[in-house]
C-alpha cells in the first residue's frame, strides 16, 4: 500500500488553473490528479502564504 501512496504522490497533475484576482492580488490554484475512472478528489485552501507545492502533494497538510 505504501508503495501505491508513493507512486500517486510523485504523479504529475494532468491539469493546473491557476488565477489571480486583480482587486486584492489573492492568487490560487486548482489541480487535478486524474481525469480518468470516474472518480475525482480535492479541495479548496484559502490562507495567506499558501503556494503551489501545497496544493499540488496530494498527502500535504
Amino acid at each position: 500500500m505504501k508503495e501505491l501512496l508513493k507512486a500517486y504522490e510523485n504523479k504529475q497533475p494532468e491539469i493546473v488553473f491557476n488565477w489571480k484576482e486583480q482587486e486584492t492580488e489573492a492568487k490560487g490554484w486548482t489541480v487535478i490528479n486524474s481525469i480518468r475512472g470516474g472518480a475525482a478528489g480535492g479541495g479548496t485552501r484559502m490562507r495567506e502564504g499558501l503556494d503551489l507545492n501545497e496544493v499540488f502533494v496530494p498527502c500535504a497538510a
